[in-house]
């Protein structure tokens, strides 16, 4: 081997730049911008640094912590670098309880929390312990730089939950999920919300009695409420549903009959209703003949500007062989009572099956469409 040979192959040798290094950053966004899942763009940031910085706006965009070690390494990414966390839009917190790992209690929640309160720009915000023994560390989420759109807690509705609402004063909707109060076990007394807490909600979804804490004074729009309502709880609590400063116009109830005293009594708290869902309790037979009765009818009058109508019951005579007409019958006779109804949606709670009638103006008929899915 010569000399000279030797010495061209022990220095390094130039590596020059990829093609790559020379296109703007706009070409990489443009390519991501078509991409569609996790796994590629993962791929694609693995390729070069530039993919990498484009990449990381979508892939930070919507996070998840479940249990495990990956909750606590995304964490620390976020808590390191304060441009992924400007990145986060929507996070969840889904911690069951018994597939938390002792990497994560105590001080792996208080370091997601953590991560979650340096997101600047975070809109939505869901957090669950998948149980109602344990309730997360509400607290250490007051000291925030970011204001919610949408907030969701599972299992956990108290005072520490209250106080930290009333830093978000941008927040539109609110979820609250609780548990059945046990029986035997004396009720807890529900958390002061303060009357000047979120001025902008327009949205609440929870129990009864918390609906009952939260709706006055605040222009709530769209109310749902958990778990089985008994028509005279209902009764004594529209009063103080009614007073919020918007009108509610759409509800979702899930109550143990179909009567005309509910129709009676929406008409006249909430006459304003376009949307209303009915769930009648699972174990609830509705007979046919009261669907169509003269009293339900004549009740249902008391909403004229009921536009959809979703009804969940237990009715195998209108789930039958002969489905489509005794449906169309039933449906026909609401419509001439409530003239701007467009859409019946007909859920049965036996097998699941969604039956939708969507009302054409312009034919003045009715279609009907089986959805097999749900």
């Amino acid at each position: 081997m010569l000399p000279s040979e030797s010495s061209q192959r022990s220095k390094p040798e130039y590596m020059a730049s990829p093609p790559s290094a020379h296109f703007p950053l706009e070409i990489f966004s443009v390519i991501i911008s078509f991409t569609s899942g996790p796994g590629t763009l993962c791929s694609l940031a693995r390729c070069c640094r530039a993919f990498t910085r484009s990449a990381e706006f979508y892939l930070y965009d919507t996070l998840k912590f479940a249990p495990g070690l990956k909750a606590i390494q995304l964490a620390r990414a976020l808590v390191r670098s304060s441009r992924r966390s400007s990145y986060v839009r929507d996070a969840s917190v889904e911690l069951i309880e018994n597939a938390i790992q002792p990497i994560l209690l105590p001080a792996g929640i208080k370091l997601i929390i953590r991560a979650i309160v340096g997101c600047p720009n975070l809109g939505s915000l869901s957090l669950s312990w998948g149980s109602w023994r344990v309730n997360w560390p509400a607290r250490l989420l007051w000291p925030n730089t970011f204001q919610l759109h949408r907030f969701v807690s599972w299992f956990q509705w108290d005072q520490t939950i209250c106080d930290f609402l009333k830093t978000q004063s941008s927040l539109n909707v609110l979820v609250t999920v609780r548990p059945v109060q046990l029986r035997g076990v004396a009720p807890e007394p529900e958390p002061h919300l303060a009357d000047y807490a979120l001025p902008f909600l327009s949205s609440f979804t929870g129990r009864l009695a918390q609906a009952v804490s939260v709706l006055p004074g605040r222009p709530v729009t769209s109310l749902a409420l958990n778990g089985s309502v008994s028509l005279s709880e209902f009764e004594s609590a529209l009063p103080v549903l009614a007073q919020t400063s918007a009108q509610i116009e759409s509800l979702a109830l899930q109550t143990g009959e179909l009567s005309s005293r509910l129709f009676t009594l929406l008409g006249a708290h909430i006459p304003t209703l376009t949307r209303l869902e009915l769930r009648i309790v699972r174990p609830a037979m509705v007979a046919y003949s009261n669907l169509t009765s003269e009293s339900v009818c004549q009740a249902m009058s008391l909403l004229p500007g009921m536009r959809h109508f979703g009804l969940r019951l237990r009715c195998p005579q209108l789930f039958g062989a002969l489905w489509f007409h005794t449906q169309r019958d039933v449906v026909l006779d609401w419509k001439e009572h409530c003239p701007n109804l467009c859409e019946v949606t007909f859920e049965s709670s036996s097998d699941d099956k969604v039956m939708e009638w969507a009302f054409d103006e312009e034919a003045m008929d009715w279609g009907c469409s089986l959805d097999e899915d749900n």
